[in-house]
């Protein structure tokens, strides 16, 4: 089972907060209690998901859809979900076939976990053959994480683009606790050692360590994207703005309004 509370404490690429995520799911997550396990039929449906095939003149089509997430075939495929890990073996297949001359990937996400993303993002860079981004209707934090490692990257008019950037959530339920009358002691090895467990105040320290990953993994995302784009250190792109395609291109996120 998958549910908001999954994401919590962990960096996220994600233009929508976790409210939108947690409703986006719920009926599904009601449904989820009684998914069998993954097998085979779920392994095959998960990656046609992703390989959508080879054209005659040789262009192999990869999609991205949905929230970026690693997780099971059956997850997968009930959540509507994208696991970089299954994009990074269909991408390895079609680099490694001599029939394949191109790679284009349609996007349309609105970003996830960080998990399995920098991977995915090295090997898109590093491809050997040609590769191109095609927004469809989103593609915004992690998936434009990912879209901009490609040669090109183009957006229909209207489509969704950008969010660049990672956070980091935490809660603080203690004065929740303390009015049902319940006191929480967090027994650890360290001051940074269990921030956010139900119950306790988050200290100074552990709300640092959480920002010192938020700013790591931005670190890798900007990196990233400054491989492929001309993007300058002032750009307002860097706080984190989503843009419709034709503001994304003025600002050097996409290279083309497809029509």
């Amino acid at each position: 089972m998958i549910a908001a509370a999954d994401f919590l404490g962990k960096p996220m690429a994600m233009s929508r907060p976790l409210d939108w995520l947690e409703a986006r799911f719920a009926q599904s997550l009601r449904a989820a209690k009684d998914a069998p396990l993954a097998g085979k039929d779920d392994e095959r449906e998960a990656r046609e998901r992703i390989d959508c095939g080879l054209l005659p003149d040789g262009t192999a089509l990869i999609a991205l859809e949905g929230v970026i997430m690693e997780a099971s075939a059956a997850a997968t495929n009930l959540f509507g979900l994208c696991a970089p890990s299954r994009v990074l073996s269909v991408l390895r297949e079609r680099e490694a076939d001599e029939s394949v001359k191109r790679i284009w990937f349609f996007f349309d996400s609105p970003g996830g976990s960080v998990e399995g993303v920098p991977a995915l993002a090295n090997a898109i860079h590093a491809c050997k053959k040609p590769t191109r981004a095609i927004v469809e209707g989103e593609c915004c934090s992690a998936a434009y994480w990912l879209a901009a490692q490609c040669g090109r990257l183009d957006a229909p008019s209207g489509a969704i683009v950008g969010s660049v950037g990672v956070y980091v959530t935490l809660f603080d339920e203690s004065e929740a606790y303390a009015k049902q009358g319940v006191s929480v002691a967090l027994v650890t090895t360290g001051a940074v050692k269990g921030g956010g467990a139900p119950g306790t105040k988050l200290t100074e320290p552990q709300e640092a360590n959480a920002q010192e990953i938020v700013d790591d993994t931005f670190a890798l995302f900007r990196a990233a994207l400054l491989r492929r784009r001309d993007l300058p250190p002032k750009s307002p792109v860097w706080q984190g703005g989503a843009y419709v395609a034709e503001r994304a291109k003025n600002l050097g996120l996409v290279d083309a309004i497809l029509t």
